[in-house]
């Protein structure tokens, strides 16, 4: 895992790191030629409450106007409101997710894709 690091840019930057992007000053990460198979980029997975919530390299990279850029973007966020994680729309896009206000919780589930 990536535990030891304390700022959330640091670990979003050894994510991008890991998946072979290439970082830029703002924090995006792209690939300069995309990835032939998203694939056979390394799963990502986010373990919440003791569950993994593995992504696949299809579902973690943006495609845009034929360019691949990393969904992981980071952001350090300065307390009371930080430190967090923002499970963004890959993670959404990814997983169905069910917000249950009134019992303080929420609900995960694979989503089914078309």
């Amino acid at each position: 895992g990536l535990q030891g690091h304390r700022r959330h840019t640091e670990v979003v930057n050894a994510v991008n790191k890991k998946i072979g992007c290439n970082q830029l000053p703002n924090g995006e990460c792209f690939w300069v030629n995309c990835p032939k198979n998203l694939d056979d980029l390394p799963v990502v997975s986010f373990k919440l409450n003791g569950v993994e919530y593995p992504l696949k390299g299809s579902e973690y990279v943006l495609e845009i106007n034929g360019e691949c850029v990393s969904g992981f973007i980071g952001m350090d966020i300065a307390p009371p409101t930080g430190p967090l994680y923002i499970l963004g729309d890959i993670f959404i896009s990814t997983y169905y997710t069910q917000f249950d206000y009134g019992n303080n919780r929420v609900g995960l589930a694979r989503a089914v894709q078309n």
